[in-house]
């Protein structure tokens, strides 16, 4: 694929998008299921099944940097777009954006 245009919104947590876009189509293990271009590293592949099975927090998310320093220096893809929301209110309010991105009305406070 020469090129393509996706959005991928996570709450944090980083297994998500490195299992469905940077790991080998392995349907059986739920890996690659959106890497349309084919792209495939074993030392990827092997750090995210790592990282899947480490329940220590500091180490997992050690883990999946690597992952990711993998995959980008091997130019498993490459983001010509970062998508960055802005949100505007009247003064006096204030609202914390969510890693999500999405908008909650419930979470906009008086400001400070």
């Amino acid at each position: 694929m020469s090129a393509m245009l996706i959005g991928w919104a996570t709450s944090g947590e980083p297994s998500s998008a490195l299992r469905g876009n940077l790991t080998t189509r392995i349907p059986e293990k739920g890996f690659g299921t959106v890497n349309f271009s084919g792209y495939s590293n074993k030392e990827v592949d092997r750090l995210v099944e790592e990282g899947l099975r480490t329940a220590d927090d500091e180490k997992r998310e050690e883990i999946f940097k690597q992952a990711m320093r993998v995959a980008m220096e091997d130019v498993g893809l490459i983001t010509l777009h970062m998508q960055k929301n802005i949100w505007a209110m009247r003064g006096g309010l204030s609202y914390e954006a969510r890693a999500d991105e999405y908008t909650v009305a419930m979470n906009v406070r008086k400001a400070r």
